[in-house]
């Protein structure tokens, strides 16, 4: 008896750590969020809080992408790979972070027309992606993950600056 208890436990074991893994599997926007399609977005919102020096106090600004402003930004989301966190914890509770000179973080929201959700379309600000300090959240049709990319942290900046870039043309 004690022989089968611990092949099952081991089979779920198991099961377990190939969920995980299955779960955690790194896959594009598109695959991550069935409907999407990054060519379709329309307008991309950028908000973003900077700390550049002791004496100045939070920055937080806004901008507007639309038209030909969105290729050059969607190209640093297209084919890039999101790993999901298979570890989900339903109440993180409020964060903080003490901010230290250079520090920013950044709330991408991406709109699409017509984009197939639970229980039908939807059209506006579909697809959300969160940086806070380093730590990337993606939002769709009411889930939320936890999320990684390849070479996070200078991803993370890159869109930083790519966005800032974009923010002194218009």
């Amino acid at each position: 008896m004690k022989k089968y208890v611990g092949i099952g436990l081991a089979v779920l074991v198991l099961a377990v750590l190939a969920a995980g893994l299955w779960y955690s599997r790194p896959l594009t926007i598109e695959e991550l969020c069935p409907g999407i399609h990054l060519e379709a977005c329309t307008e991309v919102r950028f908000d973003y809080n900077t700390f550049e020096t002791q004496e100045m106090a939070d920055c937080t600004q806004s901008l507007r992408l639309e038209g030909e402003d969105l290729p050059p930004l969607l190209e640093l989301l297209r084919g890039r790979k999101f790993r999901r966190s298979p570890i989900f914890w339903p109440t993180e509770g409020g964060k903080t972070h003490l901010w230290r000179e250079g520090d920013f973080r950044w709330y991408l929201s991406l709109a699409f027309e017509d984009v197939p959700v639970k229980g039908g379309t939807g059209s506006g600000f579909m697809l959300r992606l969160d940086n806070f300090f380093g730590e990337l959240k993606m939002s769709f049709d009411g889930d939320t993950w936890r999320v990684t990319t390849a070479d996070q942290e200078q991803w993370v900046a890159d869109m930083m600056a790519r966005l800032l870039g974009e923010s002194a043309g218009t």
